[in-house]
């Protein structure tokens, strides 16, 4: 069980963090020039420095600083750009055009494929939940994760104001390979002038800061299972070796492959998370019948089908249009209720195999803190 976590949380780290490298080279091609490749390399050695040299107390630091300059750098821009829209007199973006963004011909099914992958999909991220250790206890850990919670829905609610700008000023952008382009271009063609050019400098650095940040946080967290369960020592030396094992992959994969938009990538990574470990913390922590061998089915078919069907996209086998395109690309409508039907399934097919302790624990996850004896604080 520990061997196929250690996997998976491997696999979606290293996937995920092939669009944070992507989009650092596609930010730094466009205000530059540069070829994409630099943009890669640069985060990824940024990267490597910070883990390697000051661990999770410099990460912890990095993102707090990252979060509120990529927050300020994309809030400041969307309010000129809302105010320069407002006095331009153009109309407004129906729902039906904002759900054009997608290349598929299934766009509403796309849309909730995306919706399901980012809202379960998030709780089973490797640099999310490494963030729990850091906690010195259950109550602090709960009072982080509401305020994570209401800071990161500031954040999403400007998104959508980029997304239904671009289709009014960037609409050639719009379902072809460039989309991502989009925020980066928005100033000059909105505002334009000096003006457009400080604001498109601010979004740059605000961009910069979210890759290095995410990015940061990815390798930390794939880095401490390759130092745990890959490497034969567990000493910073061996830290700092799988620190450049966990970037190195996805920096190859981000040259090699050919470039899928950031955006469909993050949700092919989000898709595998929900599509696994979503299953497995929500029945771990609720459902006492959980068997070993349920987990076990629920993460290899609901993250192994998810995985598959990424696969699948990335390689380019099922091509848009089309249902099966639709189904691969966006599989977290279908692969999360396999993952969650698996474990059940085969857990109520071997109630033997329930482990020993496992009410006792369940007493311990849901007591408060103060009757656990040891655990006063």
């Amino acid at each position: 069980m520990r061997r196929l976590v250690s996997v998976l949380v491997v696999g979606a780290g290293w996937l995920y963090l092939v669009p944070q490298l992507q989009g650092a080279g596609l930010t730094l091609k466009i205000l530059t020039g540069a070829p994409g490749w630099l943009g890669d390399l640069l985060v990824a050695s940024v990267v490597v420095v910070a883990v390697a040299a000051g661990g999770m107390r410099s990460i912890t630091f990095v993102q707090v600083f990252q979060y509120w300059l990529k927050l300020t750098a994309l809030l400041v821009p969307a309010i000129f750009l809302v105010l320069a829209w407002q006095g331009d007199g153009r109309p407004r973006v129906t729902f039906d055009e904002q759900l054009s963004v997608f290349r598929a011909d299934h766009p509403l099914y796309a849309t909730y494929g995306l919706i399901v992958a980012t809202f379960l999909g998030t709780m089973g991220l490797p640099h999310v939940v490494v963030r729990f250790y850091t906690s010195p206890n259950g109550r602090d850990a709960r009072r982080t994760t509401v305020a994570v919670l209401a800071l990161i829905g500031v954040f999403y609610l400007l998104p959508p104001v980029y997304g239904a700008l671009g289709r009014l000023y960037a609409p050639e952008l719009i379902g072809g390979g460039d989309a991502d382009a989009a925020v980066l271009l928005l100033p000059g063609r909105v505002i334009g002038g000096l003006g457009g050019d400080l604001l498109g400098a601010l979004i740059a650095g605000g961009a910069f800061a979210a890759f290095l940040s995410t990015a940061s946080g990815l390798t930390m967290a794939v880095a401490g299972v390759i130092t745990q369960d890959v490497l034969p020592s567990r000493g910073v030396r061996h830290f700092r070796l799988a620190t450049v094992l966990a970037i190195s992959v996805p920096l190859a994969g981000s040259l090699m492959v050919s470039r899928v938009p950031v955006a469909d990538s993050v949700g092919m990574a989000f898709a595998v998370s929900a599509s696994s470990f979503c299953p497995l913390l929500v029945l771990g922590i609720w459902w006492r019948r959980l068997t070993p061998p349920g987990a076990v089915a629920g993460l290899l078919l609901g993250g192994g089908s998810a995985l598959l069907s990424v696969a699948i996209t990335v390689s380019g086998a099922v091509r848009p249009p089309g249902w099966p395109h639709a189904l691969l690309a966006w599989p977290a409508v279908w692969s999360v209720p396999v993952g969650f039907l698996a474990m059940i399934l085969v857990s109520l097919a071997t109630r033997s195999r329930i482990p020993a302790g496992t009410n006792a624990a369940m007493t311990r996850f849901h007591l408060p803190e103060t009757l656990i004896p040891g655990r006063h604080r």
